[in-house]
């Protein structure tokens, strides 16, 4: 009788299939969009669980190292889900200050925004790890351009009251100037 075909075989079918359907459904979002006189938006990708904890652990290490708080790689201030709202959310996966992307040459670090404070949902700022050493040395905002540090105050009163704020360097708060 007839022969089964090899599991690969079969496998190709069922991802094709996948495929044809995601591609089905970004027709019809771009429809929809295009109907609603919307423009379609594609989702920023998440981090992923690892390079959220890296992040974390990063942050906690700095928090100790440059500022001496207590408590080796916990704190209370920073939760590693707000690490990753902080990067997509509020930063756009995006340093505040040069616009490189995460995942680029540079790495990206979250540091305090305000010196004075822990590092926390409403005080860290997402910065090159250059920029956050030379942020941190400077020891205050004062060096931020009134009009960038106003961009950076308003995304950080939007994340303490948990509102959904533009993007700062990715939304444009911050996309056209130099700080």
């Amino acid at each position: 009788g007839p022969r089964a075909p090899p599991p690969a075989a079969a496998a190709g079918g069922a991802s094709a299939a996948v495929a044809a359907a995601g591609l089905g459904q970004l027709a019809a979002s771009a429809a929809i969009c295009a109907l609603a006189g919307l423009e379609l938006q594609p989702a920023a990708p998440l981090l992923s669980r690892s390079t959220r904890a890296d992040m974390w652990r990063a942050v906690a290490r700095r928090e100790r190292d440059v500022f001496g708080a207590r408590g080796g790689d916990a704190f209370d201030g920073l939760w590693p889900e707000d690490v990753a709202y902080l990067v997509n959310e509020v930063y756009g996966r995006r340093c505040a200050k040069t616009a490189s992307s995460l995942g680029g040459r540079a790495a990206l670090v979250l540091t305090r925004w305000r010196a004075d404070r822990p590092a926390a949902v409403d005080n860290a700022i997402l910065l090159t790890k250059r920029e956050a050493e030379e942020h941190d040395t400077a020891g205050s905002t004062e060096a931020v351009p009134a009009e960038a540090a106003a961009a950076i105050e308003a995304a950080l009163a939007a994340a303490r009251t948990e509102e959904r704020a533009e993007p700062v360097a990715g939304g444009g708060l911050l996309a056209s100037l130099q700080l």
